[in-house]
């Protein structure tokens, strides 16, 4: 899940990440990827998310899997291939 923690889109679409971690985590591995890294951690803490957050991808990584806006969900494969993109 990419969001970052100053998006307004991202906060209206918590509810939506949240039901879905807790309905699909035990067939998918969640993380969460901010692009901010300065309030990463208050805004786990503050908004109670239950998966790992990483923060700021590497140059290589936003051009392989095409990062874009936020919020965007990914389902990539254990090879490493996105599978589905919102």
């Amino acid at each position: 899940y990419l969001y970052s923690p100053d998006c307004v889109w991202c906060d209206r679409n918590l509810e939506n990440i949240k039901y879905l971690y807790e309905n699909a985590k035990e067939e998918y591995n969640f993380i969460g990827l901010t692009v901010l890294k300065d309030s990463a951690s208050e805004y786990v803490k503050d908004k109670d998310l239950q998966f790992p957050v990483y923060t700021s991808p590497s140059d290589s990584n936003r051009l392989e899997y095409n990062f874009r806006a936020t919020p965007s969900t990914y389902v990539i494969s254990s090879e490493g291939k996105v599978i589905k993109y919102w």
